[in-house]
């Protein structure tokens, strides 16, 4: 990499790279906007997407996850910027725009009031010289960092745009597949010699992910579901990657033909476990050639690979599952077959697994398994993809009983998953029962499984009802000494004792209530809540600092019932702050994947009608908006959804407000 400041890094460019498919949001053009907001799911590769647009257009990278950030940051980088002659005046003049990269590890590092800092000094930055109208700014994050930097920015007169990198369409994923199958297949593979065997399973694999979501084949990538599991990056990298092991196709087409799977997620799996299934052949037939019996399979089986490759990546004794008994001749003879392939097989490079999909897979068997995972850093960066929990869904059901230790992680995948991001969760126990029941309600089914207690959260509580006499523990994230632990959605948490291990909670949006003893592992804890969040404490956590100055809002009853023109009103000034207009569709629904997305999802019709009524009744104005696509119209609003919360839940001073709030309960009941 070329290093142009102690922050700044022009990338080199990653290889394999095949360019994601953007859509505009807004249709506005790049050339005049000075901010552009890049805006992807988990897993899409954002970080391979700003090394790549880095190296390309010789653009600096500015990593939030690495760079902690607040007010005036972004100057004080500038200046630091080495090839330039005026740096800030290059930046005002759009000659040297910025890259920021991981705005999502930037709110974790460097904390909410630090990051809205960083982004409200750097557009007060931008609006000290506008002559020139250029991209100054580029940013790159997950929906909710976006929808903030969003708001900040356009509050502040800066011109904005947003992209969404979408899913790959049918060209570009099997352009991606073959792009990783190529970087790393050998020259005598089967892949190198025959790509038509090669072209035809990949047809297969995509016609079996339609066949499991019940879509006719010839429309699976205009449909907005196959297209999120047949052309979601990482899956097709993973994809991409085993092609290579692959030393008889059509052996491999007919097994994928012949199977019936009744998910998407299942074809995934079927793939892998044709892999760790020839991966036990491999080392079953060099056994077998120097004696060793295997009469029941065990020997380097799915569960003992699972259980080898995971002691493998963190460093551990090779002692498998433990379950195996040989005589001493034929264990050296195992254990040196274990070493020849283990650090060869196609799940890992390097020491670490090959991906995220990968790593999950095999993860899930360990914790099926009930083996111990010692080293929680590989749960934590799974824990932000949605594969751990796609892996884990079909083990958990029934009998199943899941380590508390574990749930948090699984949970915080579960949030992560596109698809499912915005169901609720239950956390109950029973008289009789010394373990916890969890229910995860799943678009529209909903899944049970037992968890041993003490349960465990990891960095998050998002629409949960927690109803326990069990202690459990919330672990917080983040960098150095700061770890922040979030609610966000409708909660309500009753416990007998909660084990806090983080120096900050976080109230970032809809309402929460609190009635347990919580007791902080070390040091001061810090009470951030935003803007429009209801709240409420029990009486015993009100006597106690920092709750105890931030009187209740709400009482416990309210979180699960509330008037429905009050709770929309309220999950409106959580999510949107003074002044801030809104992009609708011509018949005021809510675009995909915009910021408010879930809120509509919940309130639908009734979202229309409040904007239905705001509009007619003067209290906003519609305009209709010049973008590609289905029309669209920017709302602007004379009062803000906070004041019209406030005016739903207690009569307002203005007589007009008033008469307004009265209108909606007729029309939102």
């Amino acid at each position: 990499m070329a290093t142009r400041g102690n922050n700044l890094t022009v990338a080199s460019m990653p290889t394999p790279f095949v360019p994601p498919n953007f859509e505009s949001v807004d249709g506005r053009d790049l050339s005049a906007c000075e901010v552009i907001l890049i805006k992807a799911s988990a897993a899409v590769g954002k970080s391979t997407l700003a090394r790549a647009i880095s190296a390309t257009q010789g653009i600096p990278i500015l990593d939030l996850a690495h760079t902690p950030v607040a007010t005036g940051s972004l100057i004080g980088i500038l200046n630091d910027y080495q090839g330039a002659i005026s740096p800030v005046s290059e930046f005002h003049a759009g000659a040297a725009p910025i890259l920021v990269d991981a705005l999502d590890e930037g709110r974790l590092r460097s904390g909410d009031n630090g990051y809205l800092s960083f982004i409200e000094s750097s557009a007060q930055l931008i609006l000290q010289d506008r002559r020139h109208r250029k991209p100054k700014l580029m940013l790159l994050g997950r929906e909710e960092a976006i929808a903030y930097a969003e708001m900040y920015l356009v509050d502040a007169g800066v011109e904005v745009t947003i992209l969404n990198v979408g899913y790959f369409d049918e060209s570009g994923a099997k352009e991606l597949v073959h792009a990783y199958a190529t970087a790393s297949a050998k020259q005598d593979s089967q892949y190198t010699i025959h790509k038509k065997p090669a072209d035809d399973l990949v047809e297969t694999y995509f016609r079996k992910i339609a066949d499991a979501l019940s879509i006719p084949h010839d429309q699976l990538w205009d449909n907005p579901s196959g297209k999120s599991f047949a052309g979601y990056a990482p899956v097709l990298a993973a994809i991409g990657a085993l092609l290579p092991e692959v030393e008889n196709f059509a052996e491999a087409q007919n097994k994928l033909e012949d199977v019936r799977l009744n998910s998407a997620w299942s074809v995934i799996e079927n793939v892998l476990d044709s892999i760790i299934n020839r991966e036990q052949g491999k080392v079953s037939t060099q056994l077998s050639n120097a004696g060793v019996i295997d009469p029941q399979g065990l020997l380097y089986s799915p569960q003992e690979q699972a259980a080898l490759l995971l002691q493998h990546v963190q460093g551990l004794a090779l002692t498998g599952t433990s379950k195996i008994r040989l005589n001493a001749s034929d264990t050296v003879k195992y254990s040196d077959q274990v070493k020849r392939f283990l650090p060869e097989h196609p799940f890992v490079k390097d020491g670490r697994f090959s991906n995220e999909v990968i790593a999950s897979y095999v993860v899930a068997r360990a914790i099926d398994a009930g083996w111990k995972i010692q080293d929680h850093n590989i749960l934590r960066q799974l824990a932000r993809q949605p594969f751990l929990w796609r892996s884990l869904r079909g083990t958990l059901a029934g009998d199943a009983i899941l380590e508390g230790e574990y749930l948090g992680y699984v949970l915080t995948s579960f949030w992560n998953d596109p698809l499912t991001k915005d169901e609720r969760v239950e956390i109950t126990d029973k008289e009789d029962d010394a373990d916890a029941f969890v229910t995860i309600d799943v678009l529209e089914d909903s899944l049970t499984f037992k968890a041993t207690t003490p349960v465990y959260f990891f960095g998050q509580i998002r629409n949960v009802t927690v109803n326990t006499d069990e202690p459990f523990t919330m672990v917080g994230i983040g960098e150095g000494s700061s770890q922040a632990f979030s609610f966000s959605g409708n909660n309500n948490v009753t416990g007998s004792m909660v084990d806090l291990r983080a120096t900050e909670i976080h109230l970032r949006n809809g309402r929460t209530w609190l009635d347990a003893d919580i007791v902080p592992a070390a040091g001061q804890l810090s009470l951030i809540i935003a803007d429009g969040v209801e709240y409420g404490w029990s009486a015993q956590l009100s006597n106690v600092y920092p709750f105890s100055i931030f009187p209740s809002t709400i009482n416990a009853d309210e979180v699960e019932n509330r008037d429905r023109l009050a709770g929309l009103l309220s999950d409106l000034a959580a999510r949107s702050p003074v002044g801030t207009s809104l992009m609708l569709h011509a018949d005021y629904s809510v675009p995909e994947n915009d910021y408010l997305r879930t809120i509509f999802s919940e309130y639908g019709h009734d979202f229309k009608t409040l904007m239905t009524t705001l509009v007619g009744e003067g209290w906003a104005n519609s305009a209709p908006m010049q973008v590609k696509g289905p029309p669209k119209v920017r709302v602007r609003f004379k009062a803000s959804f906070g004041q019209l919360r406030d005016a739903a839940l207690k009569p307002a001073q203005d007589g007009e407000l008033n008469t307004l709030i009265a209108l909606l309960r007729q029309r939102i009941v």
